[in-house]
């Protein structure tokens, strides 16, 4: 059985744990802000009118994890 994110220790290097790591408000999902925003296109049915663009950072779940992982606060890891 997986652990709730609630019960994961402190010094996991998972997201929830991330000094890069939002929270959206979402049960346990929140964006990576490593980086800057991706800018996504959406085409419709007309190719001309009917494009839109956003921006947005990556939304992943708190217990994902990448090579990228920082403490939010450094003594976590003391």
């Amino acid at each position: 059985m997986a652990e709730r994110v609630s019960e994961v220790p402190e010094r996991a290097a998972i997201c929830t744990t991330c000094k890069y790591w939002d929270e959206t408000g979402k049960s346990d999902f929140g964006w990576c802000r490593r980086h800057s925003p991706s800018t996504f296109v959406v085409q419709g049915g007309d190719p001309v009118e009917n494009v839109k663009c956003y921006s947005t950072w990556p939304e992943c779940h708190a217990s994902n994890w990448c090579g990228e992982w920082r403490a939010k606060d450094d003594s976590i890891m003391e």
